[in-house]
């Protein structure tokens, strides 16, 4: 909101006379301050972080000097060259310091991925018509047909052998 005071005692607020209150130019010196409030402000915090950035490097600086820093330093290139050179993960060399595992898992291989032992082979027969029905899993077709209509709540009765 802009207000311009013209020489007389009346004042043009977006296109309407009004009259100048002290009110009103209580509310203009009011804006402008904020304004400047708020422009002081910026360049106070714009300062201040300044000020900050420049503690920062200096304790960067001083870390950077100490020796304890530099061994440190050393031995992460070190690590960081051999896992490059030999194909290592972080996870693998944490696992290999710890003993978990003797050989790492090479990378682009999924080693979550684990295959089920093959169920074993079981064949059973029918005593009532002498058909035999070999199966890995226990949901067969023909092994359902038979509970259905031989009353079986439990089919193993009719077990003949179990191969791996």
């Amino acid at each position: 909101m802009r207000l311009i005071i013209k020489k007389r005692t009346d004042s043009v607020v977006k296109g309407k006379n009004i009259a100048p209150t002290p009110f009103l130019l209580y509310l203009y010196l009011l804006y402008g301050q904020v304004r400047k409030d708020y422009h002081m402000s910026v360049v106070s915090r714009k300062a201040a972080l300044e000020q900050q950035m420049a503690q920062i490097g200096k304790e960067l600086k001083s870390i950077e000097r100490r020796a304890a820093f530099k061994k440190e330093n050393a031995i992460s290139r070190a690590l960081n060259n051999l896992m490059k050179k030999h194909g290592c993960s972080k996870n693998d060399l944490i696992s290999i310091l710890q003993g978990d595992a003797t050989v790492p898992a090479k990378r682009g291989v999924a080693s979550s991925t684990k295959t089920r032992k093959p169920r074993k082979l079981k064949v059973f027969s029918n005593p009532h018509t002498g058909e035999t029905v070999e199966t890995r899993g226990g949901n067969h077709k023909v092994l359902k047909a038979w509970k259905s209509d031989y009353n079986l709540a439990n089919i193993d009765e009719w077990l003949v052998s179990v191969k791996d």
